[in-house]
């Protein structure tokens, strides 16, 4: 009988242990994230796990279809790389020491770098001073912007390998200065053709030497609808987003809004084909790939002569907190943002819920926003103190706030997720920043 009782202890006994419990949304948003990842084995079993609890949810049937039959496809196989031929090598005799030399290069816009026909090499503006090799004696380097320099604004300079090189590349002024150069050749009317309808009082104007944007409406409309952002000392990061750390940042803008259909029509000319209220001008824009994004900003720059960017994602977490207001945002969520409980599965105009104490809309949900961060999991265990950014190539990169279809477990001011920087699929958005 002793022996019978220790064996019904051993088996029946681990039941009895309390199961924490994960909700419907919690599943469902990490099958979404598989989803989106391309990793439809771990997509599969969590819409699995919320279809157990919430039978025919359509959303989560869906996914379980696509993952299904995304398992059932056959993967291409990988192609080999060719061989390099090499003809007539010469033995050597004599070994001599790799020479440590490298170029640092610094950007104003996303570049391109070939060293002595090599490998692309890119480095963004974000990067302080990226390093690249050297190969010994003289290199022939080549800079193109992002775009393949199909607008004329290649560079090439011969570089000796010698210690570090600086090589700062200035583009934005290059394009001005070109820009200048092409209205000056200009033939102009002569002049006792022109006649002046201006009042006498308007024909000196004050002089006003500060650099200001170029006369337009757009760039107008940005500046004004940026808010100004105190740098500080703030702890990143919450319980479910480990490890909480410290983090210093500088001073920076950010927009008060997510940028609209209307603002993005204005500058790529188009409209993504699937979005969740087309014809809404004051509605964020979705759908649009972090590269998407990047070729807008680059447009925007030059068109204004501004320089925006995306925020690295601690800056956006500091904004969303409230910044130094230190209050780590009190507005409730039904209050601050649209999500799948008030959403009706569609964006809404920015502005309509109530803003952060730094006078921030739709921090949370609406759409999610691209970061200028690469997505690692684990980056807060490794994470800087002074102004963090990954930088280190990963396959996605970071987006931050939730969006109208999620659930409030993931409609946070912490939750991380991550996006294929390619992908124009999902509700996904951004908002600018400047420094």
């Amino acid at each position: 009988m002793r022996t019978i009782f220790w064996l019904w202890v051993i088996l029946f006994i681990p039941f009895l242990a309390p199961a924490q419990q994960i909700t419907f949304d919690e599943y469902r948003r990490r099958a979404d994230a598989c989803l989106a990842r391309e990793d439809y084995a771990c997509a599969v079993q969590n819409y699995e796990r919320a279809l157990r609890i919430r039978e025919n949810d359509a959303h989560c049937v869906d996914g379980l279809t696509q993952a299904t039959q995304a398992l059932k496809k056959p993967k291409p196989p990988k192609s080999k790389p060719p061989k390099p031929v090499v003809t007539n090598p010469k033995p050597s005799t004599v070994t001599t020491p790799a020479i440590r030399a490298f170029l640092v290069v610094t950007t104003d816009l996303p570049i391109h770098v070939y060293i002595n026909g090599g490998t692309r090499q890119f480095v963004s503006p974000n990067d302080i001073a990226k390093k690249l090799p050297l190969d010994a004696g003289a290199n022939l380097v080549v800079i193109k912007p992002t775009d393949g320099g199909s607008d004329g604004f290649e560079k090439t300079v011969t570089v000796r390998a010698s210690g570090n090189q600086l090589l700062k590349i200035n583009l934005l002024e290059e394009r001005r200065a070109a820009e200048k150069q092409s209205k000056s050749n200009v033939l102009q009317p002569p002049t006792n053709a022109l006649v002046n309808t201006s009042p006498k009082k308007d024909e000196n104007p004050p002089k006003n030497d500060a650099p200001m944007p170029k006369n337009d409406a757009l760039s107008e409309e940005l500046s004004r609808l940026m808010v100004a952002v105190k740098g500080g000392t703030f702890q990143m990061g919450s319980k479910d987003e480990k490890p909480i750390h410290t983090v210093v940042l500088n001073d920076f803008y950010i927009s008060k809004y997510e940028v609209t259909q209307r603002q993005w029509r204005s500058i790529m000319g188009t409209l993504p084909k699937k979005l969740t209220n087309n014809g809404c001008n004051d509605c964020p824009i979705e759908q649009v790939s972090w590269n998407d994004v990047q070729e807008f900003i680059k447009k925007l720059n030059l068109r204004t002569g501004l320089n925006f960017r995306l925020p690295t994602e601690a800056e956006w977490e500091y904004a969303a907190r409230g910044g130094a207001q230190k209050s780590n945002n009190t507005v409730e969520l039904k209050d601050a943002g649209w999500y799948r409980s008030n959403s009706g599965k569609k964006t809404h105009p920015v502005g309509q819920k109530l803003p952060n104490e730094l006078g921030l809309y739709d921090m949370q949900g609406n759409v999610w926003e691209w970061c200028q961060d690469w997505y690692d999991p684990n980056f807060y265990a490794k994470s800087q103190v002074n102004n963090p950014v990954n930088l280190a190539e990963e396959k996605y990169r970071v987006i931050r706030g939730g969006s109208l279809d999620s659930g409030a477990d993931a409609t946070t001011l912490t939750t991380r997720d991550g996006y294929k920087p390619a992908s124009d699929n999902g509700y996904v958005g951004f908002r600018l920043v400047r420094n």
